[in-house]
């Protein structure tokens, strides 16, 4: 009998013991760091302010009504690829932005993605990769962008090619 309620009690320590071990792992369900941001930016997002290059026009006007669609009408998948748009209004010759494109999570999915530039035209160009640093402010509802476009990057809008480096800060508002 001794030797029965010592067993049972060490079974049931052992037993605590792989309880214990598997609480708080994230490998049976749990939401990853990339799927919750990614669910909070898949949106389709309105240009609210615009601060770009000097020398420019007035980038709020010259940008208001843009759009930026994120990841619409895609399912996530960790460390996965997802598309964007950026509809600009009529008139825009210069910006930082190709009409559509790839994206990506940086480092840190809480606060950096990436602009995989390096995809534009099947490849084919010398675009590099812009890593863009973002905030997710007033209930996840406005999200701040900035970004650096490297010296010599130009993209073609509307059959027109415009060199649009330097330091870019863009806010967009969702309902």
């Amino acid at each position: 009998m001794k030797h029965s309620a010592r067993f049972l009690s060490l079974l049931l320590l052992v037993s605590a013991g792989f309880v214990a071990s598997n609480c708080g792992s994230d490998d049976g369900g749990g939401t990853s760091q990339q799927q919750t941001q990614f669910t909070k930016l898949q949106a389709d997002w309105t240009v609210s302010s615009v601060s770009g290059t000097s020398g420019g026009p007035d980038w709020n006007s010259e940008f208001e009504g843009g759009v930026l669609s994120l990841a619409e009408s895609q399912t996530f998948s960790e460390n996965g690829e997802f598309t964007y748009t950026f509809s600009v209004p009529d008139g825009v010759v210069t910006s930082p932005w190709p009409a559509e494109g790839l994206w990506k999570f940086g480092s840190n999915a809480a606060s950096n993605v990436t602009r995989l530039d390096s995809k534009l035209n099947g490849g084919v160009g010398a675009f590099a990769d812009v890593p863009l640093t973002y905030k997710l402010e007033n209930g996840d509802k406005t999200l701040t962008l900035e970004f650096n476009i490297p010296e010599g990057t130009s993209y073609s809008i509307g059959g027109k090619t415009a060199s649009v480096t330097g330091n870019w800060t863009f806010t967009f508002t969702r309902p």
